[in-house]
């Protein structure tokens, strides 16, 4: 509750910023939460999560490439009444389809900051990994059903035809940003990549390693789209290629991305609205504590 120390002269330190950094971004979610019990609380995280995926759903259908790819947002299995949702989303691009899973949770400060490593594992398996409902459960689950080897297995999104895919490029989503760290992804992949193996898939698709994306991340690669310099399918197919993190082979997907231009030599985009977006948080955080606005120090005016 209170990241700051104040020193003798009056001046704040902050002993561990990323933890700062994490109470400015999702710190409000967190004090309505934890003043709300059973139901309530259980409503609220559920809101968030739908939240979240309507977000992430936006982002990306709103800057695919139009005419060369096609992006379906949450779409439901045939036939089923309930628990019907098939993935978060699904971008269609010739043989190759993209499924999103997106989860907009949060891992405990105890699992996070703590020192029981034990917690940390639990608590994460439980919300990202191979927990019921979890991101790599669910999406292992979901390709598992829609292309089963047995046809008489097998279950259909609504309003998409898949009979024609041969590439699966799964993608998980997170907001949390332990869930697309150098150290948990290639956790991820692998536990992915097991899970799957317990899949029987029709024999004429292929799957690519799991990507996981932070927020952030994604909202990068979109602005790119919404700019017309890439495919946003190329880009995960491009990133799906390159194998599951390991040792010596770590990657998040910022470097996919950087990647990815610099290999079809596209041009940065300035980030004016990530650079104003940044000085608003600074400004919010200045007259909270200091009584007013964000000032550069003298002779930093203009710098980034």
């Amino acid at each position: 509750m209170k990241p700051f120390l104040r020193l003798d002269n009056g001046n704040l330190i902050c002993v561990n910023p990323g933890f700062l950094q994490e109470k400015l971004e999702i710190g409000l979610f967190w004090t309505i939460v934890n003043v709300l019990e059973g139901n309530d609380r259980r409503s609220a995280f559920e809101t968030w999560g739908r939240l979240f995926e309507r977000y992430v759903s936006q982002t990306i259908g709103g800057s695919v490439a139009v005419g060369v790819e096609t992006y379906f947002p949450h779409p439901n299995f045939k036939n089923k009444k309930h628990h019907h949702e098939s993935f978060d989303g699904v971008l269609v691009l010739g043989r190759v389809c993209v499924v999103f899973e997106c989860k907009g949770g949060f891992l405990p400060n105890a699992a996070k900051y703590g020192e029981d490593l034990d917690a940390f594992v639990e608590a994460f398996d439980a919300k990202f990994a191979m927990g019921h409902g979890a991101g790599v459960e669910q999406l292992a689950r979901k390709i598992g059903q829609i292309f089963a080897a047995k046809p008489a297995d097998r279950r259909e999104p609504e309003g998409i035809d898949l009979s024609q895919i041969e590439v699966i490029v799964p993608v998980m989503v997170a907001h949390d940003s332990a869930v697309s760290s150098f150290f948990t992804i290639p956790w991820l992949a692998k536990t992915f990549r097991d899970a799957m193996r317990k899949q029987s898939l029709t024999r004429r698709v292929i799957l690519t390693s799991l990507l996981v994306a932070h927020i952030e991340e994604l909202e990068n690669l979109c602005t790119f789209g919404r700019a017309g310099k890439l495919v946003l399918s190329e880009c995960f197919l491009f990133g799906g290629k390159k194998g599951d993190p390991r040792q010596g082979h770590y990657f998040v997907f910022e470097d996919i991305l950087l990647e990815f231009l610099n290999v079809n030599k596209i041009e940065r985009l300035p980030s004016r609205a990530a650079e104003q977006k940044f000085k608003n948080v600074l400004d919010r955080v200045c007259i909270r504590l200091f009584g007013k606005t964000f000032e550069s120090l003298p002779g930093e005016a203009g710098q980034n």
